[in-house]
């Protein structure tokens, strides 16, 4: 398993009763936009971030892990990992798809009222690998804005040169928009409250 995804899998396992497993901007937007606070999925948003400043602290967290994690990777590697689109139409596609793929994976199977949960942290591990796997050859991969706003900033640091976070974002965010939509349009049962016995 490709090392991101890997260590996402155990980054769920290890705090996802804690924060949700919400280490992506674009995983909490999808949360946001899929679980109304007064709808029938609402104890997903309850459990995790709650109310819109939680929502705000979250990203804000998710953010500053980016950024050190990429630090992290800059003192191990002795270099900045590198945000390198080769194909900016390449790369956003393939972050709005991938994208779309890791939050609506997400929303199904750990905000579904009928999914079973034993196995969430390997589905999005694998949603999250498939994506690498798939677009990493040209630039794209990062599915995540904390990560990619993160590598931009260690990129900054040794390059000068910042601003390439913000397509991926845009695109990631996308994704995120659009799993939400899926959601409801795929799965409207989800959204149906329960009649009182």
């Amino acid at each position: 398993i490709h090392k991101p995804a890997a260590a996402l899998l155990v980054a769920i396992y290890a705090l996802g009763d804690i924060s949700g497993g919400h280490f992506n901007p674009a995983v909490s937007l999808a949360v946001l936009l899929s679980c109304p606070p007064d709808g029938p999925r609402s104890e997903f948003r309850k459990n995790s971030f709650g109310t819109p400043t939680g929502f705000a602290q979250y990203i804000g967290a998710q953010l500053v892990g980016g950024v050190g994690g990429a630090c992290i990777a800059v003192i191990l590697a002795a270099k900045a990992p590198v945000l390198a689109p080769q194909n900016w139409v390449s790369v956003a596609i393939a972050e709005v798809v991938f994208t779309f793929l890791l939050c609506f994976v997400v929303l199904s199977v750990c905000t579904s009222r009928s999914s079973p949960q034993n196995f969430t942290g390997f589905a999005v591990a694998f949603a999250v690998l498939v994506g690498i796997v798939a677009s990493g050859n040209f630039g794209g991969g990062a599915l995540n804005p904390a990560v990619a706003i993160g590598i931009d900033v260690a990129q900054a640091v040794f390059s000068m040169r910042f601003g390439a976070s913000l397509g991926y974002t845009s695109c990631e965010l996308l994704g995120a928009v659009a799993a939400a939509g899926a959601m409801f349009l795929l799965k409207p049962a989800e959204f149906v409250k329960s009649l009182p016995s």
